[in-house]
């Protein structure tokens, strides 16, 4: 059974994973002028955006600053 604060925890790594992408896509993007590849980079970005707010979203719902122990 998942305690909150295994759950917290999860989401906290897949937002440290998140951010990572973004950063990854990012130096991707300074690379590629233009066409078909800048804009699917482009698209992923923009997913993995989503999928941070998204994680950030339920830490801050669900995290109440104080951790189980």
């Amino acid at each position: 059974m998942f305690k909150r604060e295994d759950f917290l925890g999860y989401f906290e790594q897949i937002s440290r994973l998140e951010r990572q992408m973004i950063e990854n896509v990012d130096e991707l993007l300074r690379l590629v002028a233009g066409g078909e590849a800048r804009s699917v980079l482009e698209g992923i970005k923009a997913d993995e955006v989503r999928h941070l707010a998204m994680a950030l979203d339920v830490e801050k719902r669900f995290g109440s600053g104080e951790r189980e122990k």
